[in-house]
């Protein structure tokens, strides 16, 4: 089957250009809803969930600029560069292409876990920091905690007191409003079912 962008790039493919002349495959790409050029780069994402990045080769000895294409792009890196965009509306595909592939090239590493947390950190933190500074602290620094919040309430407390010391009385503690308290007061909060993200004082 020949996508939109197979045909873009048979376009590119077939045409010696001028560097100037990517202006003239911009006028090809009317169905996109990404679309950014710079002076050696092309770069745009279209309805139908494709991406076409066309690079502008200098051959000095020819004086002569010719165009390279690429279109194999992973659906999932393409579903980033399009959140990464919705989110910050500041990006500019063609500047940063070399970057977000960079940047995916972690998220692709990320756990199930780790996933579900970045979609926190983009949903609430994107105002306040870049995606590199949210890529980098989910795969590098966040803590995440598999359990109820009475489960680390439970556990916070066994490693930081001698609770065997405390004899009965340990058996009244209410682990429950602790982790409640916790999650109230900014300590822990919420990522999914059973699952906590428990130093998320750092990220300021």
């Amino acid at each position: 089957m020949i996508t939109l962008t197979k045909s873009l790039a048979l376009v590119a493919m077939q045409t010696s250009l001028q560097a100037a002349n990517l202006a003239h495959v911009v006028s090809f790409c009317n169905t996109a809803k990404i679309i950014s050029v710079n002076d050696e780069k092309l770069a745009a994402v279209f309805k139908d969930n494709s991406m076409l990045v066309v690079d502008c080769l200098d051959d000095s000895d020819e004086s002569q600029h010719e165009l390279s294409f690429k279109i194999d792009f992973d659906s999932s890196f393409i579903d980033f560069v399009v959140l990464v965009d919705e989110t910050y509306k500041t990006i500019n595909l063609a500047d940063d292409i070399d970057s977000l592939e960079e940047l995916y090239s972690v998220v692709e590493d990320f756990g199930s876990n780790q996933y579900k947390l970045f979609d926190l950190l983009i949903l609430d933190y994107s105002y306040s920091y870049d995606i590199e500074t949210l890529v980098n602290y989910a795969a590098e620094n966040a803590c995440i905690f598999e359990g109820s919040r009475s489960d680390y309430a439970y556990e916070l407390i066994q490693d930081c007191y001698d609770t065997k010391s405390m004899g009965n009385l340990a058996n009244y503690i209410d682990y429950e409003a602790f982790g409640r308290d916790l999650e109230l007061e900014g300590n822990i909060q919420e990522v999914g079912y059973n699952l906590y993200w428990t130093n998320c004082g750092d990220i300021y």
